[in-house]
């Protein structure tokens, strides 16, 4: 019962979310039709949804919801077939939805089979299977039976996916033997770390993959979802530190086996003595034995590497964002919401079906693979969260075309829009979805314009509100920071343009297919 009605308060929570969030849509519609200044009426439609969802039935909502908001509201299903529906196509009355059934449930394929170096300071080495060595570099690949030995004074990072990292300390040695290798229908990863400390932080994304280490006499694999652990080998002895999850630790031999927990450490020597385990000692620190990589690695970051932001407010406003401090340019690429992900999938088409099942963290995935770019950080806000962000901007200033000001009863011209106005001023049902798109830029150029010219200098407070109002992977703080280089230039330079795509049609919509050798030049060729 208790269960029951938390869902049920979830849902009645996230409906009202929808009804504030659309509410501009009515309030377009009502305008257009002469009932605002009559009587303040906002016209309503009844939706039925059954089928492959998490809540069927009946829906009561404002005209100009859209396909993609109503299903947001009845919650998809990781095998809910949604590769039909137009998600930016708005309701009509007593329309009814049927969502199938997908054989299989929604899985990102395409699996890279390599590792990246992220980030290193010092000296080291990379040596392929074929002999050759290189110096480390920051970006480079790590392939199958390459080699990775670091000198004196030198760490590194290493990714492996797109949540599993290993933090490398100075005269380490270690050999990626698997990546990501499918064997049996398994993603298997095993690892040699012949010498040195590693901090493994490893996430597995789904029930299919394992990860190993062979280190000197023994074998450890990670069971369950993960876990995060420091492994120092030596010369007689391995010392095994496990600050989250669940570890399974073997001699290759045979013979003993043990599983550990959190806050477990073990000394296991090379010759037949016992595995010695005991309790984690509070001396181990291991954020410590890596402050200073961490540390280089944000300074880095935040002194030279651009900056790539996804942003979002859906159903159909995406755009990745891109800060190069060092240049002083700021990229605004667009992002169509039909954009197809075929190749990079199963069972779904489009960028904005990836949304509906997994948020911006899930669609982030697909933008780097076409980008070849790394996305640190994503916003993804509501509607009512950009009338927020308005607000605590104090309006912002627009180039008001003919069409958006006889719907607004404004001149035409530069005009400062307040949060009410600025929503009305995005509708669709101003003058069509194309007119809207152009204009979503003019307000992100208006944000921009803003931040450039120093009319708004965000407090901590302010910055809250602005995080508060979104999803975000980045805090108040984070983004104080981020806008005190930005106002360190005052030669910022503006530059806007859509991904490079060809137009197809997908059954009745109307989609774009990315021309990916072009999608990865556009941000390496700035």
């Amino acid at each position: 019962m208790r269960t029951s009605f938390r869902l049920r308060l979830f849902s009645i929570t996230i409906y009202a979310i929808l009804i504030t969030g659309i509410t501009f849509e009515s309030f377009s519609l009502a305008r257009q039709t002469g009932i605002i200044g009559k009587k303040n009426i906002i016209r309503t439609c009844k939706i039925n949804i059954d089928g492959n969802i998490r809540q069927p039935g009946w829906y009561l909502v404002p005209q100009g919801t859209t396909q993609y908001e109503i299903l947001q509201v009845a919650g998809v299903r990781l095998t809910s077939d949604i590769t039909s529906v137009n998600l930016s196509s708005q309701l009509n009355n007593n329309q009814k939805i049927t969502v199938g059934t997908l054989e299989k449930p929604i899985v990102v394929s395409d699996v890279k089979e390599h590792a990246v170096i992220d980030f290193f300071f010092g000296e080291g080495q990379n040596t392929h299977t074929d002999g050759t060595t290189l110096p480390l570099q920051q970006g480079m690949n790590i392939i199958p039976g390459d080699r990775i030995q670091l000198n004196a004074s030198t760490q590194a990072e290493v990714s492996i996916s797109q949540f599993s990292r290993i933090d490398i300390d100075n005269y380490s040695d270690i050999v990626f033997e698997k990546i990501n290798q499918s064997i049996s229908n398994q993603s298997v990863t095993e690892i040699t770390q012949n010498a040195g400390s590693c901090w493994h932080r490893i996430v597995y994304s789904n029930s299919d993959e394992i990860f190993r280490i062979y280190a000197r006499s023994v074998i450890i694999t990670i069971v369950g979802s993960g876990a995060d652990f420091l492994l120092d080998v030596q010369n007689d002895q391995i010392i095994l530190n496990i600050v989250n999850g669940l570890l399974l630790v073997e001699r290759r031999a045979g013979g003993e086996s043990t599983n550990m927990i959190s806050g477990q450490s073990a000394t296991i020597y090379n010759d037949d003595r016992p595995f010695q385990i005991t309790k984690l000692s509070p001396d181990i620190s291991v954020n410590e034995q890596f402050s200073q990589l961490t540390n280089s690695r944000s300074d880095a970051l935040m002194k030279d590497a651009p900056l790539n932001v996804f942003f979002s407010v859906t159903p159909n406003f995406f755009y990745l964002v891109r800060m190069n401090f060092q240049k002083g340019e700021l990229h605004l690429i667009r992002i169509p919401e039909s954009l197809l992900i075929e190749q990079f999938t199963r069972n779904l088409s489009t960028i904005d079906q990836a949304y509906l099942y997994g948020g911006p963290i899930f669609v982030t995935t697909f933008l780097e693979r076409m980008l070849d770019s790394r996305i640190q950080k994503y916003l993804s806000g509501t509607r009512e969260g950009i009338e927020r962000i308005t607000d605590v901007l104090g309006g912002i200033s627009v180039d008001v075309d003919s069409k958006a000001a006889a719907s607004l009863g404004l001149s035409r011209g530069r005009q400062r829009l307040s949060s009410k106005d600025l929503m009305r001023f995005l509708s669709s049902s101003v003058s069509g979805i194309g007119d809207s798109k152009e204009r979503q830029s003019q307000v992100l150029k208006g944000i921009f314009n803003e931040f450039s010219s120093k009319n708004m200098i965000p407090t901590l407070i302010t910055a809250e509100q602005i995080i508060s109002s979104s999803e975000a992977n980045f805090n108040a703080q984070e983004l104080i920071e981020y806008f005190s280089k930005f106002s360190k230039r005052n030669d910022w330079v503006y530059k806007e343009y859509n991904l490079p795509s060809r137009i197809v049609n997908r059954n009745t919509r109307v989609c774009y297919d990315p021309i990916l050798e072009d999608c990865k030049r556009i941000l390496n060729n700035e």
